[in-house]
C-alpha cells in the first residue's frame, strides 16, 4: 500500500501526482473538494509545463477529447438565453481543461497509470463499504430485520443519498473500479493481491447491485461477459471465465427475480418508463414520453438546433402543451444525452459527440485496454438514459477518465 502514496519523483511531479490522487479519491463526495483540486492542479501544471510539451494540445487526441464542449460553446452563438448557455458552459468547462492539463503535465501518467487507478477502486470500495455500514445503522435504529437492507427504503437513491450523489453516477464509478479489481484478480502474482482484489470484487458488485442503476448494470454485465473476456483474457483461461460470469449473471437474474424491491426497480419500473407496463402511480409519466415529447422538437430545427442551454426551458414548454405535468413541474430533462445535443446543437453537435466516442473506442480496441474501453462503453450506455454532461458527477467522469487514459500510453509520453 505503500507504494501507492510514496512515489520516487521529481518534487513538481509528486506535486501533481497527489493532485490527481486527491482528485480520485473525493470524486464520489462534493464538488466543492473535486472543483478546488482541479483549480490548484490546473495552476500548478501551468507554472511548471514546458515549450515542447504545448505540441500536444493542438493535436487531434486533445481536439477529440475537447471537441464536444467546443460544439456547445459554439452553441451560445445563437443560444435564446446567452446567461444560461454561459452558466452550461462554465458547468462543463473541465471537459476542455483536463485533456490540456493532462497533455502539458510532466508527470509521466503510463508509470503512475496503475497506481492511481488502483487508489481510484479503494477509494469506491471503501465508499459502498461505508454505506452498507449507514445502511445497517439504520436498519437497526429503525427496529428492521438484515433483509430490511434489501427493501426500496435503501436501493437506488437511498442508498446513494448519505453522500448526495446521484445512484447513476455512484454506479458508473463502480463499476470502473469492479472491472479494474477484476483486471488486477487476474494478473496480480501474489495470492494475498488476488485475495484482495476479490473481495473488493464482491463488495462493489453488491453495491452495483443496491445501488440499481439499470442503464450502469445493463453495461457492466455486458463488459464482464463479452468484452472482458475478449481483451482481458487469452486461450483456455477465457473460456473458463465466461462460464463462471455466465453462472454468477443467471444466479444474480435470480435473485434480483426474487427480490421484491429489486424485481421493482430491474423490471417493472424499466416496463413503466419505456411504456410497456402498467404504471403503479398517475403522478408517473413514462420516459419514452418525454423522448417522443423531445423529438418533436428536434424535427423543427434538425440541423444545428436551439442553442446551447435550451433544452429545459423548451420542453418544459412541450411537456405542458402535451400534459405531461409532472415532467413540467419538475423541469425535467430529456433523460438523454443524444436527444440532449440534438435539442441544443442538432445534428452537428451530435456526429461530433458520437465521433469523439468512435475515436475512444478505436484508440481502446487498438491497445486492448478494458479499463480504457469500459468507461468509453459506459459513457456511451448511460447517455441513452441521462444528460450524463449535465450533472457535475458525469461531466468530471468523461473530462477525466478518457484524457487520462488515452495520455497514459507508451507511444504518447516521452521518457
Amino acid at each position: 500500500m505503500k507504494e501507492l502514496f510514496l512515489i520516487n519523483d521529481t518534487p513538481a511531479n509528486r506535486i501533481s501526482y497527489y493532485h490527481i490522487l486527491l482528485f480520485l479519491l473525493l470524486l464520489p463526495y462534493d464538488l466543492f473538494f473535486t472543483g478546488l483540486i482541479l483549480i490548484s492542479f490546473a495552476v500548478h501544471t501551468l507554472l511548471h509545463s514546458k515549450a515542447n510539451a504545448w505540441k500536444a494540445v493542438f493535436g487531434g487526441k486533445v481536439l477529440a477529447l475537447q471537441a464536444v464542449f467546443l460544439v456547445l460553446l459554439a452553441g451560445t452563438a445563437y443560444a435564446p438565453s446567452i446567461r444560461t448557455a454561459i452558466d452550461d458552459c462554465s458547468r462543463q468547462v473541465s471537459i476542455f481543461v483536463f485533456p490540456l492539463l493532462l497533455g502539458i503535465t510532466t508527470l509521466d501518467l503510463r508509470r503512475y497509470r496503475q497506481r492511481l487507478l488502483s487508489v481510484f477502486a479503494a477509494g469506491v470500495t471503501f465508499t459502498i463499504l461505508w454505506l452498507f455500514y449507514n445502511a445497517v445503522v439504520l436498519a437497526r435504529a429503525e427496529g428492521l430485520p438484515v433483509s430490511g437492507l434489501f427493501s426500496a427504503a435503501f436501493t437506488n437513491q437511498n442508498f446513494s443519498r448519505p453522500i448526495d450523489i446521484h445512484a447513476t453516477y455512484l454506479s458508473i464509478y463502480v463499476s470502473v473500479a469492479f472491472i479494474h479489481f477484476l483486471f488486477l484478480l487476474f494478473t496480480q502474482k501474489e495470492k494475498w493481491r488476488r485475495v484482495l482484489c476479490a473481495v473488493c470484487c464482491l463488495v462493489l458488485l453488491g453495491g452495483l447491485l443496491q445501488l440499481a442503476s439499470r442503464s450502469v448494470c445493463i453495461a457492466t454485465g455486458i463488459l464482464v461477459n463479452l468484452a472482458f473476456p475478449w481483451l482481458a483474457l487469452k486461450g483456455k483461461m477465457r473460456l473458463y471465465f465466461i462460464s463462471a460470469s455466465l453462472l454468477v449473471s443467471a444466479t444474480l437474474f435470480i435473485i434480483i427475480n426474487r427480490t421484491e424491491a429489486f424485481h421493482e426497480r430491474y423490471v417493472r419500473d424499466f416496463a413503466e418508463e419505456m411504456g410497456t407496463g402498467r404504471s403503479t402511480s398517475v403522478d408517473e409519466e413514462p420516459r419514452v414520453a418525454r423522448w417522443e415529447v423531445a423529438m418533436e422538437l428536434v424535427k423543427k430545427r434538425p440541423v444545428l438546433g436551439y442553442g446551447t442551454g435550451s433544452e429545459i426551458p423548451l420542453l418544459r414548454d412541450a411537456y405542458y402543451r402535451n400534459k405531461l405535468f409532472t415532467s413540467y413541474l419538475n423541469s425535467l430533462n430529456a433523460h438523454n444525452e443524444y436527444l440532449s445535443l440534438l435539442i441544443q446543437t442538432g445534428l452537428a453537435g451530435l456526429l461530433v459527440y458520437i465521433a469523439a466516442l468512435f475515436y475512444l473506442f478505436r484508440q481502446s480496441l487498438a491497445r486492448r485496454d478494458i479499463v480504457f474501453f469500459t468507461c468509453v462503453f459506459l459513457v456511451a450506455i448511460v447517455s441513452v438514459s441521462e444528460n450524463i454532461l449535465d450533472v457535475n458527477k458525469g461531466i468530471f467522469f468523461y473530462a477525466f477518465f478518457p484524457s487520462f487514459l488515452l495520455f497514459a500510453d507508451a507511444k504518447n509520453r516521452k521518457k
